[in-house]
């Protein structure tokens, strides 16, 4: 392959990025049931923020996994709070 070539390839998406939309969706998932996906949620956050947006496709699962994250935190919240408002003698 020629340098002209490997010019017109686009760089890989960065891992993080990926980490973090992969972490995200997950999370959110999980939150909908159980308030467990917040651990998730935060790792997507976290991954999220501390990756650089190599390309446009990194950046767009970056910002995926910061969104998803940051409702998927929202909702485990919500969770928590309906749960302590159900029972609070427990």
């Amino acid at each position: 392959m020629s340098e002209s070539e490997a010019a017109l390839l686009p760089e890989p998406p960065s891992a993080a990025a990926s980490l973090s939309s992969w972490l995200g969706v997950g999370g959110l998932l999980v939150c909908l049931f159980l308030p467990w996906g917040a651990i998730a949620s935060a790792g997507a956050v976290i991954a999220g923020i501390a990756a650089r947006p190599v390309d446009s496709y990194s950046r767009v699962n970056r910002i995926v996994g910061i969104t998803t994250g940051v409702v998927g935190i929202l909702i485990a919240a919500v969770w928590v709070l309906v749960v302590a408002r159900v029972a609070p003698g427990s």
